[in-house]
């Protein structure tokens, strides 16, 4: 049977909680503002190099200043939530159909806000559990990388952090933001100095949720490690705890707003015919505009 949908606009008041949501729950979100895009594949111009001035006498001819520009893929990345209710909602007030609004956004937004960092820094797909084919670039990519188990103290979280910003900075890149596994977070918070006490650059970090590592904005989510998605789906760990990097290498923008579509015949996930079960679905829809600049612009930290 055909699937017969609906469209149902999301509510302004909605819909602006759920992106206020997005931004709470993804660490790229808190770390890399959006940008402005239209939908399809975007051509983001970057330097191979930084310019260098030419100092040039009079008279004088002016020489080639090398570096070059070269563009780089924002490439479109469409997300899906579907969810199943009971049809009864079908025959409910609108206050109780606004409930249901709520109920989605709560669910919905958290899920769109772990795929943008899902897919940016691992290449996910969310729903899999691992790395998509259709996705040929990520942050975990980077060459510049740090091993806990590498280092004289693998406990030594901060030294580890420390060893990743040099990386960076010795790559050409100025730290403009961290991202910490939430696990990780705990551990740098908890970590003490010879005296006993914790360190200074740790306190304002976060367990969960964005604060700051020795003045930096730092956001912390188990997306970072993506714990979540790899146990549900039983496949390797990531082993990734933490990223430091200039956050204005990674681009990203919303192409296609979010939609809810009403779906009430059909079968539109695999999980038996609406009708018989007596239900109806909503999907919730977005497109992202993902792209790495530069994917050096980042240094990992993994276990």
């Amino acid at each position: 049977m055909a699937v017969d949908t609906t469209n149902i606009p999301v509510p302004d008041q909605v819909a602006d909680e759920m992106w206020a949501k997005v931004a709470q729950n993804s660490a790229v979100a808190a770390l890399a503002g959006p940008m402005e895009m239209k939908y399809g594949d975007v051509k983001v111009m970057t330097f191979t190099a930084d310019p260098v001035a030419e100092l040039v006498g009079e008279n004088a001819e002016k020489s080639p200043t090398p570096p070059q520009m070269t563009p780089k893929d924002v490439v479109p990345r469409k997300l899906q939530v579907t969810i199943r209710t009971s049809n009864e909602v079908m025959w409910a007030d609108e206050d109780h159909k606004l409930g249901v609004f709520d109920a989605i956004q709560d669910k919905g937004s958290l899920a769109i806000a772990r795929a943008l960092d899902l897919v940016g820094i691992h290449k996910f797909n969310p729903l899999a559990g691992a790395a998509a084919s259709t996705v040929n670039e990520g942050i975990v990519d980077t060459t510049l990388s740090v091993s806990l188990a590498s280092q004289t103290d693998p406990t030594d979280y901060n030294a580890a952090i420390g060893a990743a910003e040099d990386l960076l900075i010795a790559a050409g890149s100025v730290p403009t933001g961290y991202a910490f596994d939430t696990a990780f977070a705990n551990q740098v918070r908890k970590q003490k100095n010879s005296m006993g006490l914790r360190l200074e650059e740790a306190r304002d970090v976060k367990v969960n949720g964005v604060g700051a590592y020795d003045g930096i904005v730092c956001a912390s989510s188990n997306t970072i490690s993506a714990i979540e998605e790899t146990t549900a789906a039983s496949t390797s760990p990531t082993g990734l705890k933490g990223i430091v990097g200039d956050w204005s290498a990674f681009k990203w923008g919303v192409q296609r707003d979010v939609k809810a579509e009403l779906i009430e015949f059909g079968d539109p996930d695999g999980l038996g015919d609406l009708k018989r079960k007596n239900q109806v679905a909503i999907r919730l829809e977005v497109v992202y505009g993902i792209g790495i600049m530069d994917k050096d612009a980042f240094a990992k930290v993994v276990a």
